[in-house]
């Protein structure tokens, strides 16, 4: 069975990117009576907004689940416990995971629907907007580096202090 895809649905999805005037200048032949519309920017719009705001939501509810234990600094107080109720049952590391939702979903909204922000608008137009794109995702790879490299370093910690209990929730939480 084959997939094809029409040339509406093309520029459906370029239309959330590019507004109308710049679409029309593609090489991509648009006949002039043809309106652009954009039904998928809306989808577009949530996900990238629920991204954020869920990525937000699971980082307080793993600080909350921490409770006092919950430090920025990776290093175990003298009466920590393995905490693994709340969003722990799911995920190992669940306000990494919150944090890294939470930046892509902002960059992503900033990038593609802040009309016409300036990221929109000088991405396209001056060098300026080339440096903010590359600093952007510059920005992103840097943040999923650093919570990759934390994460590593928080199990290391974790494995050193609680040993098997720790092991045993490892292997719980991975085959879930």
């Amino acid at each position: 069975m084959g997939c094809s895809i029409s040339r509406a649905s093309v520029l459906d999805c370029l239309s959330v990117l590019y507004p109308q005037d710049q679409l029309r200048a593609l090489p991509i032949p648009i006949p002039p009576s043809t309106t652009i519309t954009a039904t998928a920017t809306v989808t577009m719009q949530i996900f990238v907004l629920m991204l954020s705001i869920s990525g937000g939501i699971l980082r307080l509810r793993a600080f909350q689940a921490l409770g006092t234990q919950f430090t920025f600094n990776i290093s175990p107080s003298t009466t920590s416990k393995l905490i693994t109720t709340g969003p722990y049952t799911i995920v190992r590391h669940p306000s990494y995971l919150g944090v890294l939702g939470l930046n892509s979903g902002l960059i992503a909204y900033h990038y593609i629907f802040a009309r016409p922000g300036p990221m929109r608008f000088w991405a396209g137009t001056s060098y300026v907007g080339l440096v903010l794109v590359v600093l952007c995702v510059l920005m992103l790879l840097t943040s999923i580096y650093t919570t990759m490299w934390r994460a590593t370093d928080e199990d290391e910690m974790l494995k050193r202090k609680f040993g098997e209990e720790w092991e045993q929730w490892r292997r719980e939480e991975e085959t879930m």
